[in-house]
């Protein structure tokens, strides 16, 4: 049984942190919207940039939290927020954004409150693979 609580507690630990990255592979193609507009090249390219800034923040939000998940379940959840009163106000927005941003924040909060049971965990199997 508690070989089970213990993968449990392995996957709450990764799929926050896989989630974010998959959050920030769903914003980079978002990005692509720059290309086939006609202007130049440069242009193109500092609009593609500036398409990928939000990609950006997450990996940044990402590398921060990766050791301090508190960090990532605040972050994220704050952005979902913010992307929220954006949207209310622009007039665009879509649950395809501000879902998984909350539900990265929620896991990265879980999985900081049970990381010492997670520590446990990570240590129990790396003591059976020795």
């Amino acid at each position: 049984m508690k070989n089970v609580v213990y993968s449990l507690l392995l996957f709450l630990h990764w799929i926050s942190r896989i989630l974010g990255i998959l959050f920030a592979l769903l914003i980079s193609f978002f990005a692509f919207d720059a290309f086939g507009h006609g202007t130049g090249f440069w242009k193109t390219l500092l609009a593609f940039l500036m398409h990928l800034v939000p990609t950006f923040l997450i990996i940044f939000i990402l590398i921060l939290s990766w050791k301090k998940a508190w960090i990532g379940g605040l972050s994220f959840i704050l952005l979902g927020i913010a992307y929220i009163i954006w949207a209310s106000q622009s007039g665009r927005g879509s649950q395809i954004v501000y879902i998984p941003l909350f539900l990265t924040g929620i896991l990265f909060l879980g999985s900081w409150f049970f990381r010492k049971s997670i520590k446990e965990a990570q240590d129990a199997y790396q003591g059976e693979s020795s």
